[in-house]
């Protein structure tokens, strides 16, 4: 018993000291935790300073997962696009191109047609011995059967076409012209020539490497805005 309080005499300092000490670090702890779960009210109710944090965060996730109303209605599927001139990013060219000019014109020889127009179809080649399209109408005429200007208008090109042989074009306005193929080499005009409708261009010859094994013929095509368009358009069809 003498021992014990001995040692307690000469000990009590430090188990005191020690004991203090554990007093403190618990009560760090325990109001740390307090902190960690204190509460505070928001707009939307009571909410915990963790779970606000959290919110924050994911934020940018959920904005990023809102439809993008950048995308223009022309590439969004199922998407009507807006009736607001103000608000569409498209132009409508639907009307130019549509748009028939007002000129009549006439074919540059008399005769009957051997391949029509055919560019939504194929039509059988005789010469390449395959099914293609025709961008133009092939009138059957004898040989140096004169051919004339379809309308008035300017030579703009004398040349030989890989394709269709000796060919002129002339420009009759600044959306239409036309072409006629398979001449003899030896033409009536030249490139910069103004012509009326009726002058003679040239003649029926036999000079096209795609159309040597049809009958002499002259193959005439229209160009709007340089891109082959149906010829009955701009001229009567015959029957």
């Amino acid at each position: 018993m003498n021992k014990v309080k001995n040692f307690l005499l000469n000990k009590g300092v430090y188990l005191i000291a020690i004991g203090c000490v554990a007093v403190i670090c618990l009560s760090g702890l325990y109001l740390a935790n307090l902190s960690e779960k204190e509460e505070y009210t928001g707009d939307n109710g009571v909410i915990s300073a963790t779970e606000e944090a959290q919110d924050v965060i994911a934020l940018p996730t959920r904005k990023a997962e809102s439809p993008d109303i950048s995308v223009t209605p022309e590439t969004t599927p199922g998407v009507t696009p807006s009736s607001t001139p103000a608000e569409s990013t498209v132009t409508d060219t639907s009307s130019e191109v549509n748009t028939i000019p007002e000129i009549r014109l006439q074919l540059p020889v008399a005769g009957q047609i051997s391949v029509d127009y055919a560019m939504d179809k194929l039509v059988y080649n005789k010469t390449l011995d395959e099914w293609r399209t025709h961008s133009g109408v092939d009138i059957l005429a004898d040989l140096d059967t004169e051919v004339k200007a379809a309308g008035d208008g300017k030579v703009i090109d004398v040349k030989k076409d890989p394709r269709l042989g000796r060919l002129i074009i002339v420009e009759h306005n600044s959306e239409i012209k036309s072409i006629y193929a398979n001449l003899k080499e030896e033409t009536n005009v030249k490139i910069g020539d103004v012509v009326k409708q009726g002058d003679v261009l040239g003649w029926i010859g036999n000079t096209a490497p795609f159309e040597y094994s049809e009958e002499p013929h002259i193959h005439f095509e229209i160009l709007l805005k340089d891109v082959c368009t149906n010829v009955w358009n701009y001229v009567d069809k015959v029957s």
